[in-house]
C-alpha cells in the first residue's frame, strides 16, 4: 500500500509508502484530527478536546492534544484513557503507526 497525507489539495507529504499495484490512499491532517476527536470523545472524563499537532515520519505518527477535562475522575487516568483511544482509532483505521499522543491537559470542568 502506498499512504500519503496530505496536508491540502496542492501540498502532499509522504507518510507511508509501500508500492503495490492498486495504487495510493492518502489521509489528509483533518481525516486524522477527526479521527482523534471522535476517539477521545467517547473516553468518559473528556469535556472537550483539540488536536494541537499532527507530527508524521514514515509510518509514524505524533500527536499532540489539548484537552479539558470533567472534575472528579482521575487526571491521570483520564490522559491515559484519552491516549490509547486515539492511538487504537488512528491505527485501526489507516493503518498508520502512533508512536505518541502527548495529552496536555488546559483545564478542568466543574459541571
Amino acid at each position: 500500500m502506498n499512504m500519503v497525507l496530505a496536508t491540502d489539495q496542492n501540498e502532499i507529504e509522504q507518510v507511508a509508502v509501500e508500492k503495490k499495484s492498486h495504487g495510493t490512499v492518502a489521509f489528509s491532517e483533518k481525516v486524522l484530527a477527526r479521527i482523534s476527536e471522535i476517539a477521545a470523545a467517547q473516553v468518559s472524563g473528556v469535556a472537550s478536546l483539540k488536536i494541537s499537532g499532527i507530527e508524521t515520519t514514515g509510518e509514524r505518527v505524533k500527536m499532540s492534544v489539548f484537552t479539558t477535562l470533567e472534575y472528579g475522575p482521575s487526571v491521570v487516568e483520564t490522559a491515559r484513557q484519552i491516549q490509547g483511544a486515539i492511538k487504537s482509532a488512528v491505527q485501526d483505521m489507516t493503518g498508520l503507526t502512533v508512536s505518541e499522543v502527548n495529552v496536555d491537559v488546559r483545564s478542568l470542568h466543574i459541571p
